[in-house]
């Protein structure tokens, strides 16, 4: 199998190699797949080596090359010992049994003082984690360790140095030549050991094992806790020692040239293991059993899963951080992508629990690239990591070591990567320094709110709204509202959503913690709102358009800010109450219901959770409005503010905008004075913002009742045909007046402000009725959504329909069609219809006219039997009566009428009314004097069958009514409108086409119906014959007769 840097130095020389040959394209291609390497830089390669010549050298040389043959021999030898060198030995090995036990009453000292020294390090590094950085506090811990461990160190050499003398440690050198000849001398040396050495520390190339002193457990007798040399009972990375320093001592290298040695970077199973082999009783060295080992087995080193196998049986817990350090770069790789995100938690452990920085970085990022498109659940896994890091690490080093690692992919090529990165940022705020939230994270948030994609801005603006709650900086409070501004105008709705309902309600609360909410937050909305009124309200001079050319989506976007900061502002406005001192600290019952006072977009805008304390809040809400129901009271500033410069300003903007070409801005601001009223409540409505309203509506109908005081009897007939003068047109049509309506007086279900508002919608029926009367039906379209006002409604409507004016009447037949939509069946039945029975009557034509559409409304929105035949009744007298043959305006509205309900009408009434009628007056139009007339029926009759060409008519009905009627519509437009023969024409040939492939349906229908029947007779013949010459042949063949007497005719 390749190994890594293999691949990665392959991947140089194959990029290199196309560079040169010209194969750019494949070049760019190659290094777009290959994303973990930089594969135009041989030092991103890894090894310590210089570049190597390109690949066709290399080619060239394959075959040239020659591997030098080394000869190798093995050599055995073997030592001789009389006996009385063997008791001399033995005299030692008792003297050296007597030291170690001095030596073992010396190691239970020094373990205590082991365990006090670890003690004191580990609360130094506790309290130590938190004031430096990840650096500094690793290089300091590293130096505290080995403090402490060097004193050990040097106290049990000094004191292990006293005890032992140079000849003996020069002796005891050759005690493993004695193993071979003395199993009792073998035993007794693996029992003692060389304490000294394994005090000072071994290489960790070595394999034989020595005997060292743990941390966590005391040694007592003669037990002793075997690690292996290198893997020190301190702290990894405490005490390192040299490889290069340490010696193995003639001793030991004689008994190591008695075993047999393996090729180069293999070592034998004797070498490592031998000293946990299970004790035989075979009488067989030990020399013949490590030769037999070698021979069967051999650890090659060179193998890295292979070395890492071979060391688990002598792992202490602390190295298994190490095992996985090394080992997960490899697996990871090998590992399925739809299945990687098993090794999160393996990666997280490892990162978590290593010493080495560098080693955490690497582990880091191999988590941040472990996925290539991690989706939504994947980058919750690990973004749930990067949490659990940083509250492990701290924040201190969770800003070394998590941020650059965000930092490197924020420009990164994959949408999903860039998402990882703007969701990691808000996950990781609450676990980061102060400084670090207000300038780097910032800065990373607003260099991503720019993102081609519109799902990496809104998780954005989900980690601005996070930030928002944990900065601490003033100075950034400028920069991160123009960053909501920019947000909240984002193109992308989901964007502009999510920055409704998180990132704005965070701003507001930092907003109203430094007492800006009211001064400069809302006053810059305001601002908005109002330079973008004066701009259009410029460019309508300068073109001189009669419209005003408003950016409508901008201002909504004001609107929709004020109406979500209510809830914060009210606060605001009631923490900062005087007296509120007097207000008791005991709870008690209150009839605050804030559900239905605030209506919140979002969790964020509720004012339990932004105040904190929902009984509280309850009681602080009943002392503001016993407050302000007082007769007198001390107003505060916030409370000025409001009243002197919020709501007058907030008004200014309703009156200047008309109610008819802005029908989304008059909603909005209904909405939202609604909205401030039912938070602030009636008392503070009565006393503020009822009066400031009344105050702009008194000037206007002032004005308006001037223009329209005493007409001239001369002129009322003028007044009659042609619109109201423009001095009244002009006024009560602005937006103030439906906000007044729907916003101030429709809010609370008080018997006195229902009455006002009828007392107002009459008056704007009576004062609109010669005029434009939109904003008389905005009031009407929003109070019909709610049930409570139709009531209301009606009996204004019936007063005008006995009202002694013409004009009145008409407009309250008008007004009858925006309550057809909502009303019940049983309203409908016993209020409407008869009041419109009674204007179909009136004496003046223009009231008549004006109830046709209406009752074109109850018959798209009824099923009522005995409503439709009324009206069915009443529209059949509108156009069968001798009085209206010469009514061209009812006709037109007739017309005008069909057109609008013929596709949602019953087909019943369709084909026996509509169809018919439209041609009879199509024939008609043909012969009209007036030019003008005929032109006006003729473009009704063109719109009316449009839109019934869309419906489904009969072959009979389409014969009889459909192509006559579109025939007399031909010739008009032929001599009025020309420009819409040919349309005419393509209908007729459509219906004409219609008939004739019926037609041939029909036929072709009949002769298959005949081809079938003929071809299932003719079948029926053939079977009936083939069965009579199969029982024939039966026959003749049971009385074997001839076939020719057969036919034979009997006689």
């Amino acid at each position: 199998m390749i190994k890594l840097h293999e691949k990665r130095a392959l991947n140089f020389l194959l990029n290199e190699y196309l560079i040169e040959h010209n194969c750019r394209l494949t070049a760019i291609t190659f290094a777009e797949e290959i994303e973990n390497q930089d594969i135009e830089q041989w030092d991103d390669v890894g090894l310590n080596t210089p570049k190597p010549p390109n690949l066709l050298h290399l080619y060239r040389d394959y075959g040239q090359h020659v591997i030098p043959h080394v000869e190798t021999r093995d050599i055995e030898c073997s030592c001789c010992f009389d006996d009385r060198l063997i008791s001399e030995k033995e005299e030692e090995i008792i003297d050296l049994h007597r030291q170690m036990t001095d030596l073992q009453e010396q190691v239970l000292m020094i373990t205590e003082e082991n365990d006090d020294l670890a003690k004191k390090l580990h609360q130094m590094t506790r309290n130590s984690q938190d004031t430096l950085t990840p650096r500094k506090q690793s290089v300091d811990d590293v130096s505290i360790t080995k403090q402490i461990t060097g004193q050990i160190n040097i106290r049990n050499h000094h004191r292990l140095a006293d005890s032992q003398s140079e000849s003996e440690r020069q002796d005891s050198k050759q005690c493993n030549n004695v193993k071979q000849d003395s199993p009792n001398i073998e035993t007794e040396n693996n029992q003692t050991g060389n304490v000294p050495e394994a005090s000072l520390g071994q290489s960790p190339n070595q394999s034989d094992k020595v005997i060292l002193l743990s941390d966590n457990e005391s040694i007592a007798g003669s037990q002793t806790l075997e690690v292996e040399p290198g893997l020190t009972a301190h702290p990894a990375g405490d005490n390192e020692v040299d490889p290069g320093t340490s010696d193995p001592g003639p001793g030991r290298a004689s008994c190591q040239q008695m075993q047999r040695q393996g090729p180069i970077g293999q070592e034998t199973i004797s070498e490592s293991h031998s000293d946990n082999w299970q004790h035989s009783k075979r009488n067989m060295s030990e020399a013949l059993k490590k030769t037999v080992m070698t021979e069967a087995f051999r650890i090659n080193r060179e193998n890295r899963i292979v070395d890492e196998v071979s060391k688990v049986g002598e792992m202490e817990t602390e190295n298994v951080v190490l095992v996985l350090t090394r080992c997960l770069p490899h697996i990871v790789p090998h590992v399925l992508l739809a299945r990687r995100e098993e090794l999160i938690p393996l990666i997280l452990c490892a990162a978590s629990l290593h010493t080495d920085s560098r080693e955490r970085d690497q582990l880091l990022n191999l988590l941040f690239n472990l996925i290539k498109k991690p989706d939504a659940d994947q980058r919750q896994m690990i973004l749930t990591g990067c949490v659990v890091f940083a509250e492990h690490v701290g924040p201190s080093q969770a800003e070394v070591e998590l941020l650059p690692q965000c930092w490197e992919q924020i420009n990164h090529k994959y949408e999903e990567r860039r998402l990882l990165v703007a969701e990691a940022c808000g996950a990781l705020v609450p676990h980061l320094p102060n400084e670090i939230r207000s300038s780097l994270v910032l800065s990373m948030l607003q260099q991503m709110l720019d993102d081609k994609s519109g799902d990496v801005r809104q998780a954005v603006v989900r980690s601005l709204g996070i930030l928002m709650a944990f900065i601490d900086d003033k100075d950034k409070y400028h920069q991160c509202c123009e960053l909501l501004f920019d947000a909240i105008n984002d193109t992308c709705e989901a964007v502009a959503m999510t920055t409704t309902n998180v990132f704005l309600p965070s701003i507001a609360q930092w907003s109203r913690e430094l007492d800006l909410l009211l001064t400069h937050f809302l006053n810059s909305v305001l601002n908005n709102m109002e330079l973008l009124l004066k701009d259009a309200m410029s460019s309508q001079q300068a073109l001189g358009s009669g419209q005003l050319p408003l950016d409508v989506g901008r201002f909504l976007v004001n609107i929709k800010i004020c109406r979500s900061i209510i809830p914060h502002l009210f606060i605001s406005v009631l923490e900062t109450m005087p007296s509120l001192d007097r207000l008791s600290h005991d709870h008690h019952e209150t009839t605050v219901n804030l559900a239905s006072r605030f209506i919140s977009s979002s969790q964020l805008s509720e004012p339990s959770i932004i105040f904190g304390d929902n009984q509280r809040l309850c009681e602080m809400i009943d002392f503001f409005d016993d407050y302000i129901s007082g007769e007198w009271y001390c107003p505060w500033a916030n409370h000025d503010w409001l009243a002197k410069q919020f709501f007058p300003r907030l008004i200014a903007l309703t009156v200047q905008i008309d109610v008819i070409p802005f029908p989304k801005l008059l909603h909005s601001f209904s909405d939202l004075v609604a909205t401030l009223c039912r938070a602030f409540g009636r008392p503070f409505v009565l006393k503020q913002i009822k009066p400031k309203f009344c105050e702009a509506l008194q000037i206007e109908i002032a004005d308006y009742e001037s223009d329209l005081a005493d007409p001239d009897p001369d002129t009322e007939i003028e007044v009659n045909v042609k619109e109201a003068p423009d001095s009244v047109s002009g006024c009560l049509t602005k937006c103030d007046v439906a906000v007044y309506a729907y916003g101030v007086l429709a809010v609370f279900p008080e018997e006195e402000d229902r009455q006002q508002l009828k007392s107002l919608c009459s008056r704007l029926l009576k004062s609109l009725s010669i005029s434009s009367l939109g904003s008389l039906r905005a009031v009407f379209t929003q109070l019909c959504v709610n049930n409570l006002y139709h009531d209301m409604m009606l009996q204004v409507l019936w007063d005008g329909v006995v009202d002694s004016s013409d004009y009145v009447r008409s407009a309250s037949a008008a007004m009858f069609q925006l309550l057809v939509k909502t009303v019940s069946d049983v309203l409908m039945s016993t209020r409407i219809v008869p009041a419109l029975v009674t204007l179909a009557s009136d004496p003046e034509m223009s009231v008549r006219i004006s109830t046709v559409s209406v009752f074109g409304s109850i018959i798209e929105n009824t099923t009522r039997r005995e409503m439709l035949d009324k009206v069915y009744m009443q529209l059949q007298s509108f156009m069968d009566e001798a009085i209206y043959r010469d009514k061209h305006q009812l006709h037109l509205e007739l017309i005008r009428t069909f057109a609008q309900i013929g596709p949602n009408a019953e087909p019943r009434f369709r084909d026996e009314c509509i169809l018919p009628r439209l041609a009879a007056m199509a024939a008609t139009n043909n012969h009209a004097a007036s030019a003008t007339v005929r032109h006006a029926v003729a473009i009704q009759l063109f719109d009316a069958y449009s839109a019934l060409s869309c419906c489904f008519v009969s072959e009979q009905m389409v014969q009889e009514a459909l192509l006559p009627g579109l025939r007399c519509l031909k010739l008009d437009m032929a001599v009025v409108a020309t420009e819409h023969e040919a349309v005419v024409n393509s209908m007729i040939r459509e219906f004409e086409n219609k008939l004739e492939n019926t037609v041939k349906e029909r036929s072709s229908s009949i002769a298959s119906v005949t081809m079938t029947t003929a071809a299932t007779a003719a079948e029926d013949v053939k079977t009936r014959m083939i069965n009579k010459f199969r029982d024939i042949k039966d026959k003749s063949a049971s009385s074997k007769a001839s076939i020719t007497n057969i036919f034979n005719r009997k006689k």
